[in-house]
């Protein structure tokens, strides 16, 4: 439990890459289900692909 609570802590503390802003967003479902297919992350898979997208990709 400790384990868990410290890498919570160490996860969190993180200072993410780029500013970030919680808001609703509608997806189509079998989008969605095709980024959450990879298990954790799929939020992050979503924002590059958009950055992507909007040719704002870091590399």
């Amino acid at each position: 439990m400790i384990r868990h609570q410290t890498e919570h802590l160490v996860l969190t503390s993180m200072r993410p890459e780029h500013e970030k802003e919680s808001f609703k967003l509608h997806i189509d479902l079998d989008v969605l289900a095709y980024f959450q297919e990879g298990g954790l992350g799929w939020q992050e898979r979503i924002s590059a692909a958009l950055r992507r997208a909007a040719g704002k990709s870091n590399g």
